[in-house]
């Protein structure tokens, strides 16, 4: 079949020619390749965002500024994500799921190790950090593959959301994890030998978490469990010519970068953003917190929401439009320098923020379908990257010595217009479900001609033993 022909269709042309031909099942064992990659994700995560609280102490303990320290523990790993995204998505594309997440474990491994030698060369710190980025589009831009090769239509948005909240998870954890080894008044050699304490701690729980992926993965289940799943997708070169073309996904794109970046930008400036106005560093620990438990709880009930009524676009434009809001409303009460009024917003805006990463990613895959889903997803969550560096530059240049309150509201009106920028681009979006409908066609013609159950028949009896 050509590369650029789906399963069960006679061309490229979604609805013409469907003809289904198989049955689909899924298997538990999709619950333990899930935890398996989140156990990864969380891992990557934490490793790039534990540093980021840590900026003011890493500049005065190492004797740097303080774009410097950015560039070092956070930018690097917004501006490796980039180029690698293309080499991991070919990766995943032609070598599979657990190459591309094996590959992305190891890197990280081996990035956690380097950190702990950084303890008089802050240099160590940068490569550590580099080495964990190259990494994370292999774990980063795999949620919606894992989802669409193991888990059923109506289980897939859940799923979507559940993995897609690992790296949230891990950042949370992350920027909380370096207010318990860092102290707010440790300066010099003292701050030096606690961020170290923590660099070691980190590898080592780092290493259990990204080898036990690198073991347990597997592939695909024996059995596809959906219709997108069986399909054919387009190669790797064909994928990228077709999403180039596709208007509707380059203005899905714009506003998700827009949108997310960021949310990209303000988890690596949190710290230097508050702390003009009389907050503490731990504070944006705090804040990361808070940020991860709200965005769980509003990222479950939308990802039940959207997963029974698949209302993408609905759901999306609720959620920027609400969190833009938010953001603009802590423009004004964050300056105040009340951290329970600011945290109290703050918690909001992670509760209508975070879900919408999980709802572009399976948007995404509907709009682009039958592209394959680590390279429609991938290149987004690369876009955003792109989006979170270019905003980070920008958002420190403004802060100028990171104490000033005149640069940190500059910074934040920045922040408020590039989210504004990011809602209005996909209110424009057009609701193009390319895979449900495909899907839904399939199901409807497998009924039809009665080829579903004795098709089950057969698969199943070749693949009951498979777990």
């Amino acid at each position: 079949m050509p590369s650029n022909q789906v399963a069960g269709y006679k061309d490229s042309s979604l609805g013409e020619g469907l003809i289904p031909e198989r049955s689909y099942k899924t298997y538990n064992y999709r619950f333990i390749v899930s935890l398996m990659y989140m156990s990864a994700a969380i891992a990557n995560s934490i490793m790039w965002a534990c540093a980021s609280p840590l900026q003011n102490k890493l500049k005065n303990a190492y004797g740097l500024d303080l774009m410097t320290v950015n560039l070092g523990v956070t930018l690097i790993y917004l501006i490796l994500y980039i180029p690698m995204t293309f080499v991991s998505n070919y990766i995943i594309d032609e070598k599979g799921l657990k190459a591309g997440i094996s590959i992305g474990c190891l890197l990280t491994i081996l990035g956690l190790w380097v950190r702990t030698l950084s303890k008089e060369h802050f240099f160590l710190m940068c490569l550590g950090q580099a080495l964990g980025s190259l990494g994370a589009p292999c774990i980063l831009n795999t949620p919606q593959k894992l989802s669409a090769a193991w888990y059923s239509p109506s289980g897939r948005a859940m799923s979507t959301t559940l993995l897609s909240l690992a790296a949230p998870i891990g950042v949370g954890s992350g920027m909380f994890i370096s207010t318990l080894f860092v102290a707010d008044d440790a300066a010099g050699e003292d701050a030096k030998s606690q961020i170290n304490h923590l660099m070691w701690l980190s590898a080592i729980v780092g290493t259990i978490m990204c080898g036990l992926p690198m073991v347990l993965v597997k592939e695909r289940p024996p059995t596809p469990p959906s219709a997108g799943a069986a399909a054919e997708k387009f190669s790797y070169k064909e994928s990228m010519r077709q999403l180039s073309v596709n208007k509707n996904f380059l203005l899905f794109l714009a506003g998700s970068s827009f949108f997310w970046g960021t949310y990209s930008c303000l988890a690596s400036v949190m710290n230097s953003l508050i702390t003009p106005f009389g907050y503490a560093t731990s504070t944006a620990g705090i804040y990361g917190l808070v940020v991860l438990v709200t965005g769980i709880i509003g990222s479950i009930g939308w990802g039940v929401y959207v997963g029974l009524s698949k209302k993408y676009k609905r759901s999306l434009c609720i959620l920027t439009a609400l969190s833009t809001f938010l953001l603009a409303i802590l423009l004004f009460v964050g300056p105040r320098g009340n951290a329970v009024h600011t945290g109290i917003f703050i918690a909001l805006y992670g509760f209508f923020t975070t879900p919408a990463l999980p709802i572009i990613f399976e948007f995404c895959c509907e709009i682009t379908f039958p592209v394959a889903e680590a390279n429609a997803g991938g290149l987004t969550y690369m876009m955003t990257q792109a989006m979170g560096i270019a905003a980070s530059v920008l958002a420190t240049y403004l802060l100028g010595d990171g104490e000033d309150p005149a640069g940190a509201k500059k910074a934040f009106m920045f922040l408020v217009v590039m989210q504004t920028i990011g809602f209005l681009a996909i209110m424009k979006v057009k609701e193009d479900l390319r895979r449900t409908r495909y899907e839904q066609e399939g199901e409807s013609a497998n009924i039809e001609d009665g080829s579903k159950k004795s098709g089950e028949t057969k698969l199943l009896s070749q693949s009951e033993s498979y777990y």
